[in-house]
Parts: C-alpha cells; sequence; structure tokens
C-alpha cells in the first residue's frame, strides 16, 4: 500500500485514473486538482483560480482531459494533462454542480445539488437541464449504464432517477430516512448498487 498526503484543509473528494498513468484528486478544500504518480510519488498541484470553487466530482472525458464539476462556483472546469484549464459556466450558478461522468454518447452528465436537476453537457460547453419530478430532489451520484441510460441518486427526494438517451426521466421511490442515497454504480450483474 503507496500512501500520499495533502496540505492540511485541502479535503480531497474526487478521485480518477487516468492520463499519464497518473491519480487525480478534486482538493474541494483549496480550490485545486492535484495529480499524483505513485511510481515517483510526484505531487502536482493546479490552482483552479478560485479558492472557493469546491472542486468535487471529476472524470476522463470523451476527448481524455478531466473534467472537474466546481460545486462552489457554479462551473465546470477542463484541465488538460499539459496544465491547460478552461472553464465553462452553468445556466445557474448557483446550481452546486456535484458529480459529473461521461456518458456513452460523447456528452457529460451532471448533477446539480441545488438545482435539481441533471445538466448533459458538450465538450464545447452547451448545456441541456433535465429538472427531476420532485422539487428540491438534491441529485447527487451518478453512473451509467450499458445502454447509456444515466443513473443518479436523490439525497434529498429519496429517490433514483434514471435518464434515458432520448431525454425521459423516472424516478424510483426508496425508503425514507434515517438513510440517504448518495453515490451509485453499475454492477456486473446489471443492478445499479448504491450507498445508502
Amino acid at each position: 500500500t503507496v500512501f500520499t498526503t495533502f496540505p492540511a484543509g485541502s479535503y480531497p473528494a474526487g478521485l480518477v485514473y487516468g492520463p499519464q498513468g497518473k491519480y487525480w484528486f478534486s482538493l474541494a478544500g483549496s480550490g485545486e486538482v492535484a495529480e499524483w504518480l505513485p511510481s515517483s510519488g510526484t505531487l502536482v498541484t493546479h490552482d483552479l483560480g478560485d479558492a472557493a470553487a469546491e472542486p468535487r466530482g471529476i472524470t476522463i472525458g470523451p476527448d481524455m482531459n478531466l473534467w472537474i464539476a466546481e460545486k462552489g462556483a457554479g462551473k465546470i472546469a477542463r484541465l488538460e494533462p499539459g496544465g491547460a484549464l478552461t472553464e465553462f459556466a452553468l445556466p445557474k450558478q448557483d446550481s452546486q454542480p456535484s458529480q459529473i461522468i461521461s456518458g456513452q454518447d460523447g456528452y457529460l452528465y451532471i448533477t446539480q445539488f441545488n438545482g435539481s436537476s441533471v445538466a448533459k453537457m458538450s465538450l464545447e460547453g452547451e448545456v441541456v437541464e433535465f429538472a427531476t419530478p420532485t422539487a428540491n430532489s438534491k441529485p447527487l451520484g451518478l453512473a451509467s449504464d450499458l445502454d447509456g441510460n444515466i443513473w443518479f441518486t436523490e439525497w434529498n427526494g429519496y429517490k433514483i432517477g434514471k435518464l434515458t438517451p432520448a431525454g425521459e426521466l423516472t424516478e424510483y421511490a426508496i425508503p425514507k430516512p434515517p438513510a440517504r442515497p448518495s453515490q451509485l454504480s453499475y454492477g456486473p450483474d446489471g443492478a445499479v448498487w448504491l450507498t445508502y
């Protein structure tokens, strides 16, 4: 087991293995993204330019760049492995984008925790929002299945949502408090698994 540490208060959040054989982390507390190469122990950080950006989810896009959900800034950032940074504003600045994944259709999908919606974004930054039928649902975790459906948790709605490639959104109720659905993953058995 190999460990690395980050400065106090940096609050490592998202994690992905990606370009250049490195692990990439979002550092929610310091407004940075870090790249770490285990074989050398080299740690490099990239400043997003806003200490309050609160980067959370991170994914590898179909363009092989890193895409980061900036919850505090209401933006999506594209970080090229060489360090070039581009930011895209979402339609609602206070939507609190939390998680981000690449869909099988070449788009990025984002849960908007404060927007009660899932956003579909092109690599050029064009955004389409899909509102949940449940108000104040606070979408959080994200996963894609083999049919291209996007699954997500509704932390405050106590539901699981499914967005089809055609844009149809369905909610599935689950038992209510005290547990809340948080993260989810598509399993090899064809089922969606979630933390609850």
